[in-house]
């Protein structure tokens, strides 16, 4: 399941990018961009929280589901950089299309 997990999140990764690309060469917009990466960091946090709730065996519970929680984990804080890199460049841009 996590090797799963990896495979999605890489190609989210992969279309987050693309499209970032194409909003700096203005072909796509940046609402959408914005759109897109809140709805991800949104899934990835339900996936976090569902996995971290989920009972192990044994005597740790949720130990089995350790490397689904880490992975969401992972992918969620990748995916709010991401995020805040957008805003950032999205904010530059427009200050530099102001002068």
């Amino acid at each position: 399941m996590v090797i799963l997990f990896l495979i999605i999140y890489l190609m989210i990764f992969i279309f987050l990018i693309f499209n970032f690309v194409r909003c700096l060469k203005n072909k796509f917009k940046w609402n959408k961009l914005l759109i897109f990466e809140i709805v991800f960091i949104v899934l990835t946090l339900i996936l976090f929280i569902y996995y971290n709730n989920l009972p192990g065996f044994g005597f740790m519970p949720g130990f089995t589901y350790l490397g689904e929680t880490l992975v969401n984990l992972a992918s969620m804080i990748l995916f709010i950089i991401i995020f805040l890199i957008t805003l950032i460049t999205k904010l530059i841009k427009y200050l530099v299309n102001k002068k």
